[in-house]
């Protein structure tokens, strides 16, 4: 099973669905980070300012080859400290450190 895991242990299982999935703070998109601010308050949760950095539609993973891309994200992404150029393809491997703006995020493929 693939999923990231945020530093505050929140899981976010990666569906295969055969085609690129969006990952980013709106509601549309295929994963969805926590609510943040007024959002956050509405939903019951508490909002952490790390989510703030994570962009409305932030990168987008291929579930066919493990690649990742930014898409136009306003603080950009990294791949173990490595900053990704926009709308480069970059693979994930195993227990990769994924980075969204100053969310930290672990990917696992068991």
């Amino acid at each position: 099973m693939k999923k990231l895991i945020d530093q505050f242990g929140n899981e976010y299982p990666i569906n295969n669905e055969g085609r690129p999935l969006i990952i980013g703070r709106n509601k549309s998109c295929d994963i969805v980070m926590p609510p943040v601010g007024s959002e956050a308050r509405e939903a019951g949760k508490k909002g952490r300012r790390e989510y703030l950095t994570v962009s409305r539609q932030h990168a987008s993973f291929n579930t066919q080859d493990e690649t990742i891309r930014d898409i136009k994200s306003a603080y950009g992404t990294k791949i173990n400290d490595e900053s990704l150029r926009e709308g480069v393809p970059y693979q994930l491997n195993n227990g990769d450190c994924l980075i969204l703006g100053g969310l930290e995020l672990n990917y696992i493929n068991e």
